[in-house]
């Protein structure tokens, strides 16, 4: 699964628990095989083959995902202080603006 420590993170976590095997996939390897093709734009179905690819030839040495809380915990503490301090930011030129 490309991203498990991300969005795809909930779903990595429920196909953990249902006792599947999940295989992390670095987003730089599932775009290095994109690069492959000359594509005139991006879509879901080749980011897909891209990605399946990637698995068949690399199966044996792709780590396993494990999506910690933790690290998922913090990520969303990082996106939500990055949110408040550019509201302010916006909020400050809103107030200097009026004024």
């Amino acid at each position: 699964m490309e991203n498990a420590y991300g969005y795809g993170r909930a779903l990595a976590a429920w196909l953990l628990e249902k006792g599947y095997v999940v295989k992390d996939i670095n987003p730089a390897l599932a775009f290095d095989q994109r690069k492959s093709a000359p594509m005139l734009s991006k879509n879901d179905e080749y980011d897909a083959y891209a990605v399946t690819t990637v698995l068949i030839n690399k199966l044996h040495t792709l780590p396993d995902a494990k999506p910690t809380d933790n690290h998922w915990t913090l990520c969303q503490l990082v996106n939500r202080r990055n949110l408040i301090v550019k509201d302010g930011t916006r909020f400050k030129n809103g107030l200097q603006e009026q004024l």
